[in-house]
Order: C-alpha cells, then sequence, then structure tokens
C-alpha cells in the first residue's frame, strides 16, 4: 500500500499530564483489551508499533525482564 501522505518529522512529545491522562483513560477507552495492551507497551517501552505489534512471546524472558527484538524486525 502507498502511504497516505507524506511523512513528516514530528517535535511535539506528550506532556506528562498527556501521558498520566493517556494511561489513566486506557481502562475505558472502547477498544479490545489486546488494543490496551499494546497501547501500554508502546508507551511503556518507547518501541515502534511494528515491533510490539509483531512481539513473539519467545523474544520475552520475563524472569530476567528483558525482551530481545531480532534484527530482521528492527529497524536500527
Amino acid at each position: 500500500l502507498k502511504p497516505p501522505a507524506k511523512e513528516t518529522p514530528r517535535d511535539r512529545v506528550l506532556s506528562p499530564a498527556e501521558i498520566q491522562t493517556f494511561w489513566n483513560g486506557l481502562p475505558d477507552a472502547d477498544m479490545s483489551e489486546g488494543s490496551r495492551l499494546a497501547l501500554k507497551m508502546l508507551l511503556a517501552t518507547a518501541q515502534r508499533r511494528g515491533e510490539v505489534a509483531l512481539a513473539k512471546w519467545n523474544e520475552f524472558d520475563l524472569g530476567s525482564e528483558v525482551w530481545t527484538i531480532p534484527a530482521e524486525r528492527s529497524k536500527a
């Protein structure tokens, strides 16, 4: 698919108050639980949406609290 518009860099970031409002509003948001969790993970890890959306359970070492993103899926 072609992008709907030319991508432009963004300079704006969420303020701490906006982050808190967003996080606290998620439980009442009209979306699936999976979407809520994905949004929380995006915010908590600052990863790209594709890296979060394509994450597999075997990438997570919950005991060590480490998420290893495979190089082929990482932009950097």
